[in-house]
């Protein structure tokens, strides 16, 4: 359901606050009692509980696609220093239905905006800005599970809507209220980036490292879970393009080529291959790295020109051997971040009319 509906019910309400109710969902008998009781204790506008899945026929349900990734997400809620954490995460809420909010708060957000998939979350992230939700571990809410509510069959349309709900979130970041503190919002913003939140915001203090390194360890690099967090998304793929990666050398440097082939041996994203196209090196150890990763990976291909052609040539060698749907260009001395070719292969499933892509 989206927005729209939400709004022209609470244009008829008048009520101090408002729970709704999804057709296909229900309440526990104690849900609203319970939430009203932890919200005027803490003092909060807005609440929502832990969620029960249930079937067609109203009986519990312990597995299940959806509720399997749903599920973690809600249960790492007090794994973070904040709610707020978990909320730019994913839509811990879930659901519309699963909201108890004074009717105040139409006033700071506007209500729900006409989005498709994420006005529930759109609007609980513009509520934090009135101050902190309230979350209790209670299954107080039992949402149906059916194969309307799931977004695969939607999942480009669930991307740019999540874009819409960060930049909005985002915009004001510096006014919110729960991140007042300079060191809290930097640490809250860092957060943010280092799982996925990314060109919504400048990133704070980043400029002042001069050091690529240090720069690269504190907003570039993957932590476990973020890494878990993108293998899933990938076995959710409607499809899985395989990426041709071409990778011209010669006379190249053993470290710089091994970290090289080190990063593409090492994508997050597992349909690749390895195009390889030595231009006539004359150093030994060239080859001797190449057919040692060649022997380790069957996605590894290579190539050796007798004469030397320079790197356009060396390059439409390496294409010779590419059977990919897209054809990614390295560099022999460079290296890949372990997502590259996830976002590469996630901008080719959302944009099927792309012909070039870059970063």
């Amino acid at each position: 359901m989206s927005g729209g509906p939400d709004n022209r019910g609470l244009a008829i309400a008048h009520g101090d606050y408002v729970a709704i109710l999804n057709s296909d969902d229900a309440f526990t008998p104690t849900r609203i009692e319970t939430l009203l009781a932890a919200m005027r204790r803490e003092g909060a506008t807005l609440a929502f509980s832990g969620v029960a899945f249930i079937g067609a026929d109203g009986a519990l349900v312990s597995r299940h696609p959806l509720a399997d990734k749903l599920k973690p997400k809600i249960d790492a809620i007090h794994d973070y220093p904040s709610l707020l954490y978990s909320l730019v995460l994913s839509n811990v809420a879930i659901s519309t239905g699963n909201l108890l909010f004074a009717r105040a708060l139409l006033t700071v957000t506007g209500g729900f905006r006409d989005l498709k998939l994420c006005h529930d979350w759109d609007f609980v992230l513009a509520a934090s800005y009135a101050g902190p939700p309230v979350f209790v571990s209670e299954p107080l809410y039992h949402y149906r599970l059916h194969e309307a509510n799931t977004f695969a069959a939607m999942r480009l349309h669930a991307t740019q809507e999540t874009e819409t709900v960060y930049r909005r979130f985002f915009a004001n970041i510096a006014g919110h209220p729960l991140l007042a503190d300079e060191e809290e919002r930097e640490r809250f913003l860092r957060f943010a980036h280092e799982h996925g939140c990314r060109g919504y915001f400048p990133v704070p203090s980043a400029w002042r490292y001069r050091d690529y390194a240090e720069w690269v360890a504190l907003y570039g690099t993957l932590g476990d879970e973020r890494r878990e967090e993108l293998r899933r998304d990938i076995a959710g793929f409607p499809r899985r393009p395989l990426l041709s990666i071409l990778l011209p050398t010669h006379n190249s440097a053993e470290r710089w080529l091994r970290r090289c082939l080190d990063s593409v041996c090492g994508q997050l994203y597992p349909a690749w291959e390895l195009c390889v196209a030595d231009d006539a090196s004359s150093e030994p150890t060239v080859r001797a790295a190449l057919e040692e990763y060649r022997a380790l990976d069957a996605r590894i291909k290579v190539a050796y020109r007798a004469q030397n052609g320079h790197i356009s040539r060396a390059t439409n060698s390496a294409l010779e051997l590419a059977t990919g749907e897209f054809a990614v260009l390295l560099d022999h001395d460079d290296e890949l971040a372990e997502d590259a070719l996830y976002w590469v292969a996630r901008e080719i499933i959302e944009s099927p009319d792309a012909m070039l892509i870059y970063s």
